[in-house]
């Protein structure tokens, strides 16, 4: 919560997947498996009026999972507000925990470092490397969808 504390003009997009784990594990064992495929068809909707139609329709079985659906809906539906082009990639953290992973890889090869400091310049030379070739090829991923806003 510290993003909405120093930003709290900002929208903040919630990670879909982990919303829709923290939902289903509310729910009964038997009702699990149909409750995920209702979540992955309400984050397909190509319309927030056609979600909040589908959120309305998930089963009030389990009463838990529908308080969590309806306490983070508008946080995990961030993402509606952007065009389709860019909603693929931004409505999950995938890429970020994907980057993270990857600073880690790089990190568990040395082992112990003498400092804090050189584990830091190790992986904020990671980190730059993967903002220069993002910045590469981000007129081309994202101009077409910004254009559009």
């Amino acid at each position: 919560m510290g993003c909405r504390r120093s930003t709290p003009t900002e929208p903040w997009q919630r990670c879909q997947t982990h919303f829709s784990r923290n939902v289903s594990d509310a729910a009964p064992k038997r009702l699990r498996a149909g409750l995920r495929l209702e979540l992955v068809e309400m984050f397909n909707c190509a319309m927030l009026k056609e979600a909040r139609a589908h959120r309305d329709e998930i089963a009030a079985e389990a009463p838990e999972a529908v308080a969590r659906l309806d306490a983070g809906f508008k946080d995990a539906m961030t993402v509606m507000a952007l065009s389709q082009a860019m909603r693929r990639c931004t409505r999950t953290s995938n890429c970020l925990e994907r980057l993270n992973a990857k600073g880690m890889r790089r990190a568990k090869v040395i082992g112990v470092f003498p400092s804090k400091g050189s584990l830091i310049r190790l992986v904020g030379t990671y980190l730059i490397e993967e903002n220069d070739r993002w910045a590469a090829k981000s007129k081309q991923y994202w101009l077409p969808a910004v254009e559009g806003l």
